[in-house]
């Protein structure tokens, strides 16, 4: 009784370890299946990512180089043009081959409410713009001169 009670524990023991090294080489099939899986994910990744690189860079005909837009070739198709925008309080300082580029003038003035303007403001176009019935401050609409080429 004993004996067979020993026999049947040697033999669930040994059920089990072969279970054991079942699962265990189940598992390592496993996570190298795993591994390949994400590797082969990563490939198709990088591929689809190198063509798409390739596929916009053989149709792409322009390039943008600084303010000038040009083909492939190098040929210019336009530019911009580059402008700096400054207070009027630099108009001045400028020389007159300076000031014969200038393009537009935007002025905005602000009318203070208080009952009385500034003797430069009595002129009809401002004081059609000013309310009194407004608060302490209010801005007037922005005036843009073109100049003549």
């Amino acid at each position: 009784m004993i004996i067979d009670a020993h026999s049947q524990h040697t033999e669930k023991l040994s059920k089990a370890k072969h279970e054991q090294e079942r699962q265990r080489q189940s598992a390592a099939q496993l996570r190298k299946f795993l591994w390949a899986a994400l590797v082969m994910i990563v490939i198709l990744l990088a591929g689809m990512s190198g063509l798409t690189v390739a596929v916009v860079a053989a149709f792409k005909d322009t390039k943008a180089d600084g303010p000038k837009l040009a083909n492939n070739a190098g040929k210019v198709m336009e530019t911009s043009p580059a402008s700096i925008n400054l207070p009027l309080l630099a108009a001045p300082a400028m020389d007159l081959q300076r000031l014969a580029q200038v393009s537009s003038v935007s002025v905005t003035l602000y009318v203070i409410k208080s009952g009385s303007m500034p003797p430069f403001l009595n002129a009809p176009v401002f004081t059609e713009q000013a309310d009194p019935t407004l608060g302490a401050l209010a801005r007037t609409q922005p005036h843009t001169a073109r100049a003549s080429p």
